[in-house]
C-alpha cells in the first residue's frame, strides 16, 4: 500500500502543501486524483498531524454522472462521486430568498451576470473529472454558458448546508472553489447561525449570523437582508 511504502518524512513533505492551502481552518479534506488525504491544523501548538491515508479509489468521470439512475444527484470533484441526498424545505426556503434578492438585484443593474440555482450544472476546470450542482451560482462570463450549464468557475457560489453535506461544503468544495477560480463562496448554515464569506480575490474572510446584513464582495451595493430572511422562514 501507498502509505506502507513512504516514510514518515516523506508523508510529511507529500501532504504538508495539502495543510498549508487553508492554515485558519481546523480540518480539511483534499483530493488528489485518486488518492485522498486528511489533514488537521492544530491551531495551539502549530503542528500539522496526518491523520489518514486512504487506498485507491475508482476514477469516474462525468460520463459516470450522467450514468446514474433517474432521479439520483451527485458531484464529481478530482475523479470521485459525492452523493447528494434531497434537500429539506427549509433549505430550498433559504435558496429560494438568496436566489430571489440575488437576481433582481442582477436584472436591476443589467450587464452579462447571471444567477442560476440547484440542479445547474458546473463542470469547473472545463474537463470531465470535475462537476457540481451549487446551490446558488452567480456566472458574469457568458462564454462559459452553454446548454449543458457553466465551464469553468463562476464568480460566486453560495452552498447552503445540510446535515449530510457540512464536511464538503466547509472542506472539499472550499479548497476545490478556491484554487480553481472562484471570485466568492459563501457557506451558509443554518444550523449553526452562520454565514462565512470568502473573498478569494482580496483574501478576506468574513463570519456572520442570520442577524447580519452581509454585504458580497464582488458587488459595490449588494446586501443579503438576512435578518428578514430569518423572520420570514423563522429560523
Amino acid at each position: 500500500m501507498y502509505a506502507d511504502t513512504m516514510s514518515q518524512a516523506s508523508a510529511k513533505q507529500t501532504f504538508g502543501e495539502c495543510a498549508r492551502t487553508m492554515m485558519k481552518q481546523s480540518e480539511i479534506m483534499v483530493q488528489w486524483g485518486s488518492r485522498q488525504c486528511q489533514t488537521t491544523y492544530n491551531n495551539m501548538k502549530g503542528s500539522v498531524v496526518m491523520a489518514s491515508v486512504l487506498t485507491q479509489e475508482k476514477f469516474h468521470t462525468v460520463d459516470d454522472i450522467y450514468s446514474l439512475p433517474e432521479g439520483s444527484r451527485a458531484e464529481l470533484i478530482d475523479g470521485q462521486i459525492y452523493y447528494m441526498a434531497p434537500p429539506s424545505r427549509r433549505h430550498q426556503a433559504i435558496a429560494r430568498e438568496l436566489f430571489s434578492s440575488i437576481h433582481s438585484y442582477l436584472k436591476s443593474k443589467g450587464g452579462s451576470c447571471e444567477s442560476f440555482f440547484a440542479p445547474f450544472a458546473v463542470f469547473l476546470n472545463g474537463d470531465d473529472t470535475n462537476y457540481v450542482e451549487p446551490d446558488i451560482s452567480v456566472i458574469c462570463d457568458p462564454g462559459k454558458l452553454n446548454d449543458k450549464g457553466c465551464t469553468g468557475a463562476p464568480d460566486w457560489i453560495i452552498e447552503i448546508v445540510s446535515p449530510g453535506s457540512r464536511r464538503m461544503d466547509y472542506f472539499t468544495k472550499l479548497f476545490k472553489y478556491r484554487t480553481t477560480g472562484v471570485r466568492e463562496y459563501w457557506i451558509v448554515d443554518p444550523e449553526k447561525n452562520r454565514i462565512l464569506v470568502y473573498n478569494f480575490e482580496s483574501e478576506d474572510t468574513g463570519d456572520y449570523t442570520f442577524a447580519d446584513s452581509v454585504k458580497a464582495g464582488i458587488y459595490d451595493d449588494l446586501f443579503i437582508d438576512f435578518p428578514h430572511m430569518a423572520a420570514l422562514l423563522h429560523i
